[in-house]
């Protein structure tokens, strides 16, 4: 009875260790795929309880879906996620040749910035900041007819951001409370509310990082 009693409290104790060492890698994971890409814009200003940043041209892989979050944003990002890791044509175009077979070449792409989405008129338009050093005419060409490569126009934008797992009702009261702070401030609202998401879903939910942005002036 002993040795049964024994053994059960040596497997509870593995058990334990095993989980413990799979929680450690799990954060390990989250934390690195936190994404910390190269800061594509200037902070001019802050506010109580956001900032006020200066962005220039950014180009942009983008994905429009009927429908609204989160099962349009799921599928857009699948196509997305796709297009980074080389379901595209690298530019210029490369030609190689292997034993009589002609390819182009593909790339995959690195040190893009963070997901951006919102929603208008029943349709989700799903964004990824593409590296600086890619522009419109230099970014791979989408294999995908649903991707398309876009040059996003400079603008002042307002970013007030949170952590933790994102929602539809999470992100209206960071949304509502950014428009009540600007409103105070006498900042001019041009746009509607943008979700722009630091990391993938699978990351442990307290690590996620997400903003809530909104061009002013």
């Amino acid at each position: 009875m002993r040795s049964r009693t024994k053994h059960r409290i040596l497997r509870l104790r593995y058990a334990a260790g095993a989980a413990g060492i799979l929680l450690a890698v799990w954060l390990a994971a989250s934390w690195l795929a936190v994404l910390r890409p190269a800061r594509q814009y200037g902070v001019t200003g802050t506010g109580d309880g956001y900032e006020l940043r200066e962005y220039g041209e950014l180009t942009a892989a983008q994905v429009r879906v009927t429908g609204s979050y989160p099962d349009a944003l799921g599928h857009a990002v699948v196509l997305l996620d796709d297009y980074l890791d080389g379901e595209n044509l690298k530019q210029p175009v490369e030609i190689t040749t292997i034993r009589g077979r002609t390819t182009e070449a593909s790339e995959r792409v690195r040190g893009y910035g963070p997901v951006m989405w919102e929603e208008a008129d029943g349709t989700t338009v799903v964004s990824v900041i593409l590296p600086g050093r890619f522009t419109p005419d230099t970014a791979p060409r989408p294999k995908s007819p649903w991707v398309r490569i876009v040059s996003l126009p400079g603008r002042t934008v307002a970013a007030a951001s949170f952590r933790g797992p994102v929602s539809t009702a999470r992100v209206a009261e960071v949304a509502g409370e950014l428009q009540r702070l600007l409103e105070d401030d006498k900042q001019l609202i041009l746009s509607q509310f943008r979700v722009a998401g630091y990391a993938p879903p699978w990351v442990f939910p307290p690590l996620r990082r997400t903003e809530i942005h909104v061009t002013v002036r």
